[in-house]
């Protein structure tokens, strides 16, 4: 409930901003709140409008009728609240939907605000549920190096929300120049060439990224994009998941319990651009710590890369203590077994790249792939599809179009083998 000394003229406020910005609809809508006419308020509201040409944001309207000496004269009665409204705060410049209210939400979304509600599940029922038809997601265990990788996939309706609130709300904030992951107009290729030629690499991987990010994180930045609380909980039940009690771990249900609490899923389209944004002051924090140290940072995903000349290799021990510190403080952390120093007489990896010289495809990585199109076009690539991935062809002329645009010389004698492969 609002402060009841301030909440006659937040609302006297909110009553001139809830509409047209012109004389005549703001007089409406302000006697209406205080149920009078007074004198005094036609000269005061065309002193505002020549004072913001523009309806301004309600707290620096607020300040400047709380400056006014005849503001304080109007009796301030509550006739009508319109503060119950919340007012959308996008002086940011983000062209994102302004969503006031959850039936605004549910609108703007294409469903009724009873399905909001059953698939946004603010209330935690959803993890309860035995029954696979009534999940929101499918659980599915990934084998890796080490244990598994869980993958939440949401079904068909609420991954078409989810790729709604992507296009529209989050591709529209801006994340930090070092994220590259995930990004529109960055890649692997961006993320790596940051770190050519350098002196040292340091590569750090975050430990169960995407988990590790709550749901507490995830409301906070719709609040910061200016959404109301209410919808922002909305939002954030959308976007967020917790893994349903009835899940077992095929190697020990204690590296689940990161997960029974509601977390990014790994597996919606959201998830990577707000993993982005959670990770904003980590990636601020961590690039003037390279910045400072002479060094150059950047981060794809939950990979973090940092590089520099021999300056930078002398200090390793205080820089590595300080990174650590920043990743502990930001609510991430670090897998100390995945971090590695790569120094200019080793070979210098960054996500499957080489650094060393200049961007480079690994020679490994080169001679499995002319294999396989070599096979493919002696015995067919029937024989050689041992994952059976569906579209085998447009699968192998991707992998062969990512070697052309590292280097376009591999990339021709690759193409010339696939374009020899009948198919």
């Amino acid at each position: 409930m609002p402060d009841p000394v301030h909440f006659p003229d937040r609302n006297f406020a909110e009553a001139m901003l809830a509409g047209k910005w012109n004389l005549a609809a703001i007089l409406g809508r302000v006697q209406q709140a205080i149920g009078s006419n007074p004198k005094e308020l036609r000269p005061l509201v065309r002193r505002i409008l020549k004072n913001f040409t523009a309806p301004p944001s309600a707290s620096e309207l607020l300040a400047k009728l709380l400056a006014d000496p005849t503001y304080e004269q109007l009796p301030l009665n509550v006739r009508r609240i319109y503060w119950t409204t919340p007012v959308m705060g996008l002086e940011r410049g983000w062209k994102i939907p302004a969503l006031r209210t959850s039936p605004v939400l549910a609108n703007w979304l294409g469903i009724t605000i009873n399905e909001l509600d059953w698939f946004a599940d603010v209330q935690g029922r959803n993890p309860r549920q035995m029954e696979r038809r009534l999940a929101h997601y499918t659980c599915r265990f990934v084998a890796k190096r080490g244990g598994f990788r869980i993958l939440e996939i949401p079904k068909h309706r609420l991954k078409s929300i989810q790729r709604k609130i992507l296009h529209e709300i989050l591709s529209r904030i801006p994340v930090h120049s070092a994220a590259h992951g995930f990004c529109s107009g960055r890649s692997p290729s961006t993320f790596a060439s940051d770190h050519v030629g350098k002196a040292v690499v340091w590569r750090v991987d975050l430990k169960d990224f995407f988990p590790s990010i709550r749901a507490s994180r995830v409301h906070a930045i719709f609040r910061s994009a200016g959404y109301p609380t209410l919808v922002s909980r909305m939002l954030t039940g959308l976007c967020t998941t917790k893994l349903a009690t009835g899940v077992r771990s095929p190697d020990s249900d204690s590296s689940l319990e990161i997960y029974r609490e509601r977390h990014l899923p790994q597996g919606a389209p959201t998830s990577p651009a707000l993993a982005n944004l959670a990770a904003f002051g980590l990636d601020v924090r961590l690039s003037a710590l390279s910045t400072a140290c002479g060094a150059t940072y950047s981060r794809y995903a939950d990979d973090l890369v940092f590089s520099g000349d021999g300056d930078f290799a002398r200090m390793r021990v205080r820089f590595r203590r300080a990174v650590w510190q920043i990743i502990a403080e930001e609510a991430f952390r670090a897998n100390a077994v995945k971090s590695r120093w790569m120094t200019r007489g080793q070979r210098q990896h960054v996500t499957g790249l080489v650094v060393n010289q200049h961007l480079n495809i690994p020679r490994q990585a080169f001679d499995l792939l002319k294999a396989i199109l070599t096979n493919c076009a002696r015995t067919g690539p029937d024989g050689q599809n041992r994952l059976q991935i569906p579209d085998f062809r447009a699968h192998l002329l991707g992998r062969v179009a990512h070697v052309g645009s590292i280097a376009p010389e591999r990339g021709k004698k690759l193409r010339a083998i696939f374009d020899r492969i009948v198919w």
